[in-house]
């Protein structure tokens, strides 16, 4: 391996592309993602079910299941809940036993009905069988009016080269594949100022320590869905920095844009008055006020 690693072998790792959020559109307008049809249907939900859980690759899709989600009902409008099963970080041995498993909510995006989460989970069900309590199954070859999809689970390899396939079936050029949803989603919080705990909540990627110490605050939670989701209520216009560089929620006035002059460097800050400052040195004497 040393010997490789000097001639430049095996020194840059290979990583998954981003899929940004122009690209997504086109995967869109293009009809590659919908739900009007028993494939597209699938590949819809693997997309959305990798952003909005930040499932890894085919492995973590293949071994999802019906029991991983259910239906929450939360100030009168149905979500979507995620608990995560068995995964890479957390396989429910001894080792892992103390550890959270990872449990996400998604609200309905009515900004984007036919992008809903919640909408497409709900109408997937109705055209399954219930029997089977793997996720993904295969479409019929005909589908009926109200079953489009057999027992016959789909196989991990298949399931692993779907963001592939729909990329190039767009014609993006780059390394995609069902990895490059997770890095997707890590990138489109980071780039929106979220903090580094409320994004590894949502990846699932092990932190430090305070994280058991931290506790996250629902309002928190639903921002950083509104985010992956892409909503007009988005934070990225409505977080304002707090006194200690931590980005923090708005107040119930935030979101409503002020006019620059309202706006005082020292709002909220209490002023001292003029200090002054004086140095002598060998007889010389300098003032400063500040």
């Amino acid at each position: 391996m040393k010997k490789l690693a000097a001639r430049g072998i095996g020194i840059v790792k290979r990583k998954a592309d981003i899929i940004s959020c122009e690209q997504e559109d086109i995967l869109w307008d293009k009809g590659i993602l919908g739900d009007d049809t028993p494939q597209k249907l699938l590949d819809t939900l693997l997309y959305l079910n990798g952003i909005s859980f930040c499932l890894r690759g085919g492995e973590e899709h293949h071994s999802l299941k019906l029991s991983n989600f259910s239906f929450v009902e939360k100030n009168g409008i149905m979500h979507l809940k995620y608990c995560e099963g068995i995964t890479k970080t957390n396989s429910g041995g001894l080792k892992h036993k103390a550890l959270d498993r990872k449990t996400i909510v998604v609200g309905p995006n009515a900004e984007k009905k036919e992008r809903c989460l919640v909408r497409l989970h709900q109408k997937y069900l109705s055209l399954r069988p219930q029997s089977c309590d793997t996720f993904y199954l295969r479409p019929l070859r005909y589908p009926k009016v109200d079953v489009w999809f057999c027992t016959v689970p789909i196989g991990r390899q298949t399931l692993g080269g779907v963001v592939k396939r729909l990329c190039a079936e767009a014609g993006f050029t780059g390394f995609f594949t069902n990895h490059s949803l997770r890095a997707t989603v890590a990138t489109r919080l980071y780039e929106q100022g979220f903090d580094e705990q409320l994004i590894s909540e949502r990846t699932g990627h092990r932190s430090t320590a305070i994280r058991s110490y931290k506790r996250t605050s629902d309002h928190l939670l639903d921002l950083v869905d509104n985010a992956v989701q892409r909503k007009r209520s988005s934070p990225l216009s409505t977080f304002v920095p707090s006194s200690t560089g931590t980005r923090m929620p708005p107040s119930s006035t935030a979101g409503t844009p002020m006019p620059p002059s309202s706006v005082s460097p020292t709002d909220g800050l209490t002023v001292p008055s003029p200090l002054e400052i004086c140095l002598e040195r060998n007889g010389s004497k300098l003032t400063f006020k500040m």
